[in-house]
C-alpha cells in the first residue's frame, strides 16, 4: 500500500492540470497529459517493481483476473441495457438518432464479445 502515497501526488497534479485543460476547452493538450500521465505512473511501477515495493505472488494475479472478468461482464449488461432503452426510444418515434445509437452499440457489444471469444479460444490451446 505504500506504492499509493508515491502515486497520490502524481495523480493530483495530473487531474488538476486536466481540468485546467478542461475548462480552457484544449482538447489537445487534455490528450496529452494524460498520455504524460500514463507513462509517468508505468515508469513509477516499474521502479517500485525493481526494488521490489511491489510483489505479485498468485493470488494478486488471481483477483486481478478475476476483477477483469467481472469489469467485462458488467460493461457487456450495461451495454445490452442501453441498447434495449434506445431500442425502445427510437420505436416509440423519439428520433431517428436513437437507431445510430442503437448500431453504435451492438457494434461495440459484438466487437468485445468477439475479441473476449478470440483471446479465450487463444489461451485455451496456450494454458
Amino acid at each position: 500500500m505504500r506504492h499509493v502515497l508515491y502515486i497520490l501526488p502524481i495523480v493530483l497534479v495530473f487531474g488538476i492540470l486536466i481540468s485546467f485543460f478542461v475548462a480552457s476547452g484544449n482538447l489537445y493538450g487534455v490528450l496529452a497529459i494524460v498520455v504524460v500521465e500514463i507513462i509517468c505512473i508505468s515508469i513509477l511501477r516499474r521502479m517500485f517493481y525493481s526494488k521490489e515495493i511491489l510483489m505479485e505472488d498468485e493470488r494478486i494475479l488471481r483477483i486481478k483476473e478475476l476483477a477483469a472478468r467481472k469489469t467485462l461482464q458488467v460493461l457487456y449488461v450495461v451495454l445490452a441495457l442501453l441498447l434495449g432503452l434506445f431500442a425502445v426510444f427510437y420505436y416509440r418515434g423519439y428520433g431517428s438518432e436513437y437507431l445510430s445509437l442503437c448500431f453504435l452499440l451492438m457494434s461495440i457489444l459484438l466487437l468485445t464479445l468477439v475479441v473476449d471469444f478470440m483471446f479465450r479460444q487463444y489461451y485455451s490451446r496456450v494454458m
